[in-house]
Formats: C-alpha cells, structure tokens, sequence
C-alpha cells in the first residue's frame, strides 16, 4: 500500500524493483515485507543485519556493499531511506523526488511521497492502519487489535465470495441481484462456518443465498484449496 496526498492505493509489486537505503533492523521490516509481496529488492548498505545477511547469501536479495551513492535511486518503482543517518535519508529523498519515484524516508514521513501502514493480510484480504507516520506504534497496535476480530478464516471467506463472484459473472448479468447476494453473504454466519470448516454448513448458506450450482465443489473449492 502507498498513500499519497490522502489517496489509499494497492501496488503490485511482484516483479517489480525496490530499493532498501540502510541495512538495520528498520530495513530489515522493509525488506521483508516487499519479499513477501514478490518484489525484487537491492539493499545499498555498508552492513547488514543478520537476517538481511541471510537473505542475501541466500540470494534473496541483492546487496550493494557500500553507502548510498548518487544514481542509486534510478530504475525503481519504490525506494525507502532507511538508515540512521538523516542526512542520507535526506539525499535519498531528493533524489528520489528528481527522478519521480515514490520515496519513503523512515524518520521523517513528511520529507517522503508515501508511507507504509501497519497492514494485516489474511489471503486476499488486506487491512491497513496509518497514521500517515505520525504514531506508527499505535497503527501497530490497532492493526493486533484487529487481528483478533478477523481471523485467518477470512481468507477463505474472501476466497469463496471471489468464486462466486467469477461464477455470478458467468452466470447472471444482473447487477442488482448480484449485489444483493453479496450483501447477504457479507452479513451471514460464513466467517463462523469457515472457522468452524463446517462445509456442509457452507453449502447450505450458500444454496440460501445464491441459489442451485453454488456448493464449495461447483466453485471449484476443495477442503484443500481452503485451508
């Protein structure tokens, strides 16, 4: 996620190029969290911390053994000033800023064009918290809080109402009576069915709400594909 002047959006990062400036433990969160999103990532920094050493003897990651030098933010989508040092995070910034390419610099979120929410992921469902950098201690703390209400039995909530959804398409061209499925789905008992991997419960809602052609095995869902 990246949040520019208020607006909230989603990258797809998978296969796309990002760079990490610093290589401690703040780096290190970053790093991770664009490997988990399939990004490619080049950290420059002089050391590293021992995951990111891990990540990159593992060839992971790639590592430019040195300080930021000027040039190294061309050619990415995303950079992140994240050293301890901000004078350099400064100049990561600008010359991020020259070359157009959203920057996030750690110690000073205003000084960037985008910063990183505290975001829950359960399959395809995605929950952020920001505080636009002001109290990331607090995003952090909210998004735990949420993640006792939802559970990991919303991504397999979210992965049955994507196939009814692709089957609706198929199906039923009728926007409103499609809507009103969701709507109904949206407020029934399938997370607790999900949690519970009650499946015949599921069919059952499932039949109620969407009709015949509706049940886990004609969507194409096995007890596997939603575990």
């Amino acid at each position: 996620m990246a949040q520019v002047g208020g607006l909230v959006i989603n990258l797809q990062l998978a296969g796309r190029a990002v760079l990490v400036v610093g290589g401690g433990s703040v780096a290190t969160r970053k790093c991770q969290s664009c490997l988990v999103a399939g990004a490619t990532v080049t950290v420059v920094a002089p050391r590293l911390s021992t995951q990111l050493a891990d990540l990159a003897a593992a060839g992971q990651l790639v590592w430019w053994d040195r300080p930021f030098q000027t040039g190294d933010t061309a050619r990415f989508l995303l950079v992140f000033a994240a050293t301890d040092d901000p004078l350099v995070n400064q100049a990561v910034a600008a010359e991020a800023a020259a070359h157009a390419t959203l920057v996030n610099v750690v110690d000073a979120p205003e000084a960037g064009s985008f910063t990183s929410p505290a975001v829950l992921q359960r399959g395809d469902l995605t929950i952020a918290v920001s505080t636009n950098g002001a109290a990331p201690v607090l995003a952090r703390q909210l998004r735990d809080e949420l993640a006792l209400r939802y559970g990991g039995e919303y991504a397999r909530v979210v992965a049955i109402m994507a196939a009814v959804r692709q089957k609706l398409l198929t199906d039923c061209a009728n926007k409103a009576y499609n809507n009103r499925i969701f709507e109904h789905l949206a407020v029934s008992d399938l997370p607790r069915f999900c949690r519970d991997d009650d499946h015949a419960a599921i069919d059952r809602l499932l039949g109620e709400i969407a009709g015949n052609g509706y049940s886990l095995a004609e969507l194409g869902l096995t007890a596997k594909g939603l575990s």
